[in-house]
């Protein structure tokens, strides 16, 4: 992915004036204070606060934006000073300032040297300091200075650091006038195996648990003019491959049950067999509507599908035998994920280029930042994986300021397109058939 400085700069420029997120919590015990960062997860509320703020106390008072004295429970501690308090009042998270799991962080300390700094007094009235970026090279911390003279005081402990409205850390400690920062990527990696006990089956998908499975129905008994038995499989996770093989003859259907983590192109291959079966594959949501189905063919010849699916949830591969009797074998290969095509950290800069696996019904979606009345071309290299797919430019109000007709990423294209206003715009791709890799430019003219 291309980062330029000026582009990300602009892009959080636009949010800085609209809404200040404060720490979300004023954590008290007997031996110290402090503050900290709401978690909604399932129907439990958990706060991220420095562990020296807790460890020494049996009990931890918690004061929000909306509720006062509550209680928490310590959940579990990080050797890198982190607690996880579990409130016992769910509803304490409303408001909170939790996003994404710090999935932007990374894309923006790279570029940016500057933040700030929110202290919530115990009174409620919030103070914002700003405050310089530096040593950004550790991967799990970084470190920062107040600007303007100010001093850290006691208490700061937990303060969530924001660039723009996007928190990107939580204040641990002090010394020498310097702070040292928690990135919230690594406060949400730490803490994942706790987490994930509270999630629900949807939320342990979109957090990436292979090992997350939604229940299966049991097959149903079957009517008296019932023509033909459906065998079901046990729901497989959103694993890069996975291969679904065996019988099927004439009137028999089978089916595989598949977890999606949201957004997610997928290629499905049929290998060739020996003993030979015609057949329809069809992929259906959990509502029992078809999202794809073949023709008629046959399990002797190789097919290359391609399909995606936007919801996160279960999906059924059903395969239904047509005539004659044999072998099939399946492969469904993940091409792209949520994280690759919708990212909040996918922002291209002017000459800059993005790549990726694309499929039909899925689509990838790129912020850039224009100055004003500027002249773009959007440039697509050949790719050896084909698909088709169409291109959009829209506003920040989501209108459609340009679009192509149906295009195939194995050729060359060359658009112009310009815009009159400043601000942030989105490139998306979304694929109509096919599976395969797309491969776009940027360019100021």
């Amino acid at each position: 992915m291309i980062k330029i400085k000026s582009a990300v700069t602009m892009l959080l420029c636009l949010f800085w004036g609209q809404s200040v997120f404060a720490s979300d919590a004023y954590v008290r015990t007997v031996h110290q204070e402090g503050q900290g960062i709401l978690r909604p997860i399932g129907e439990s509320c958990f706060l991220y606060t420095p562990a020296h703020v807790v460890t020494k106390s049996q009990g931890v008072l918690v004061e929000t934006r909306l509720r006062k004295n509550l209680k928490g429970e310590l959940i579990n501690t990080y050797p890198q000073d982190l607690a996880l308090v579990k409130l016992r009042d769910a509803s304490a998270c409303q408001g909170n300032s939790w996003k994404d799991g710090g999935e932007r962080v990374e894309a923006i300390i790279s570029v940016i040297s500057s933040g700030r700094l929110n202290y919530k007094h115990q009174q409620g009235r919030l103070e914002v300091f700003d405050v310089d970026i530096t040593d950004k090279a550790v991967d799990s911390t970084f470190s920062i200075k107040l600007k303007d003279g100010k001093q850290f005081r006691k208490g700061m402990s937990g303060s969530i650091i924001t660039v723009g409205d996007y928190p990107i850390g939580m204040l641990l400690s002090v010394n020498d006038d310097v702070g040292t920062v928690l990135r919230m990527d690594t406060m949400a990696d730490l803490s994942r195996r706790v987490i994930l006990r509270y999630a629900t089956d949807k939320e342990r998908i979109e957090l990436g648990d292979l090992r997350a499975t939604l229940p299966v129905d049991m097959p149903e008994k079957p009517s008296d003019n019932a023509k033909a038995p459906v065998n079901h499989a046990p729901a497989q996770p959103p694993t890069e491959d996975l291969v679904f093989s065996g019988s099927l003859s004439n009137g028999e259907t089978v089916e595989y049950k598949f977890l999606a983590r949201g957004n997610t192109a997928y290629r499905i291959v049929s290998e060739p067999q020996r003993q030979n079966v015609q057949y329809v594959a069809q992929i259906l949501d959990d509502a029992g509507n078809e999202l794809f189905r073949t023709g008629r063919m046959y399990s002797k010849n190789r097919m290359d599908w391609g399909i995606g699916v936007t919801q996160s949830g279960e999906y059924t591969l059903k395969i239904y035998g047509t005539d004659y009797a044999g072998q099939y074998h399946f492969t469904v290969k993940t091409i792209a994920t949520p994280e690759e095509l919708v990212s909040d950290s996918n922002i291209i800069g002017t000459n800059g280029t993005v790549t990726g696996g694309l499929s039909r019904g899925t689509y990838a979606e790129y912020k850039f930042l224009a100055r004003g009345n500027t002249a773009y071309r959007i440039v697509s290299e050949p790719q050896r994986q084909n698909v088709q797919y169409v291109a959009q430019i829209l506003d920040d109000a989501g209108n459609e300021l340009f679009k192509t007709g149906r295009m195939y990423s194995k050729n060359r294209m060359d658009w112009g397109i310009g815009v009159t206003q400043p601000g942030e715009y989105t490139l998306r791709i979304y694929g109509t058939d096919y599976a395969g890799q797309y491969n776009l430019k940027l360019l100021e003219d």
